[in-house]
């Protein structure tokens, strides 16, 4: 079985891949109208989807929110407080960032369209993407949490970027080699 192009293990792998990213995308849409609403109404506990719990750990007490995802039992939790709500809401636009452009790609490869210009623009949004929510979500955990730190997700997030721009230039240089053997013939 080929791995790109007509009936590959990519075009078999294209309609999951793009609807779990649709159910992702929409259910973050739903988490984050629900979460901006909290941080707006200043915890009202009224709320169907919204859940305030306290749990103790070690003798700390940590206030949480749980919000109910839509049509599942899953649950977004998250500490109740405008920095954790707004970095988680960071967090998941990112995520659904890369998976919408991530989508993309695959969507070119399973049509075996591998070194083409689209291909190369796709990851570049996708690398520059990634590495501007990274340094954005860094800022906004510096300026709102001065107390805890975590440079876990912003990392992440440039590390994969900048590995995405590497990928990106050696499709760059397919692309350029794909041209000058279509010159040639």
């Amino acid at each position: 079985m080929k791995i790109i192009g007509d009936n590959s293990l990519v075009s078999w792998i294209k309609y999951p891949f793009l609807i779990c990213a649709a159910i992702f995308c929409i259910s973050s849409v739903w988490i984050g109208s629900l979460a901006i609403i909290h941080i707006l109404a200043e915890k009202q506990d009224s709320m169907m989807y919204i859940s305030e719990k306290l749990y103790t750990v070690n003798d700390k007490t940590y206030d949480i929110l749980q919000v109910q995802y839509p049509f599942s039992n899953m649950v977004f939790t998250v500490t109740d407080s405008r920095e954790a709500i707004v970095l988680a809401l960071l967090n998941m636009l990112t995520l659904s960032f890369s998976l919408i452009w991530a989508s993309k790609i695959i969507n070119e490869f399973s049509a075996d369209h591998i070194f083409t210009d689209k291909v190369v623009r796709n990851f570049k949004v996708l690398s520059f993407g990634l590495i501007i929510f990274g340094f954005i979500t860094l800022l906004v955990d510096l300026i709102m949490e001065t107390n805890q730190f975590d440079i876990t997700p912003p990392s992440l997030s440039i590390g994969i970027g900048i590995t995405l721009l590497v990928m990106k230039e050696i499709f760059v240089q397919g692309s350029q080699l794909k041209e000058q053997a279509d010159l040639t013939i």
